[in-house]
């Protein structure tokens, strides 16, 4: 069988994994410490904040079906809470009426978590 290489564990990165599966080995290798990349979500004591994307809309019927296992499994969620920015200090509103906002739950990483759940991802290696 084909053997494939997939250089970073962000959604991206899996997302690719998850749909070669089936047409090669795939390897994902990942630098950092885990699986996210600007979906990671960070603990500070009993706090966890995401400190990449805090959100994401769905605007394709495609990938409305590609997230409904994920609502699912209980992995994403609507949200309709306030999206906030941290500018030097100040803490800034976005405007986001209108659209459908989802999220990863418990947080961002956590649809990264799930994809990697499934694949053979290597942290902690520089390719």
């Amino acid at each position: 069988m084909t053997r494939i290489a997939i250089i970073g564990a962000g959604i991206g990165g899996l997302t690719l994994a998850e749909a070669l599966t089936g047409h090669a080995k795939i390897t994902v290798f990942e630098t950092g410490r885990g699986v996210g990349g600007r979906t990671a979500s960070r603990r500070e004591g009993s706090y966890r904040f995401d400190h990449g994307a805090p959100c994401f809309t769905v605007r394709t019927p495609a990938f409305e079906t590609w997230l409904a296992p994920l609502r699912a499994a209980g992995i994403v969620a609507e949200w309709s809470g306030p999206v906030v920015t941290l500018a030097s200090g100040r803490v800034q509103g976005e405007d986001r009426r209108g659209e459908r906002l989802h999220v990863g739950v418990p947080g961002m990483n956590a649809i990264a978590g799930h994809l990697a759940s499934r694949r053979d991802v290597r942290s902690g290696i520089e390719v």
